[in-house]
């Protein structure tokens, strides 16, 4: 699924790049529930990390300081 989406935005192919991230949420959803993992719990760890992050964009990728 990841795969598709780097192909999808390397051809700047919006519907396939909204196909793809449906997958892949959908395909996570679907692991947590098997690992029985709370995905606000995921989110909430993941967030309490790249929110303390500085840095700048460049070219679309963060730069972090």
């Amino acid at each position: 699924e990841v795969s598709e989406l780097c192909s999808a935005i390397e051809a700047n192919d919006h519907d396939e790049m909204v196909d793809a991230i449906g997958d892949i949420i959908v395909t996570l959803i679907m692991q947590a529930c098997i690992q029985n993992v709370d995905l606000r719990e995921c989110l909430g760890a993941a967030y309490a990390v790249i929110s303390k992050r500085t840095g700048e964009m460049v070219n679309g990728i963060f730069v972090k300081d």
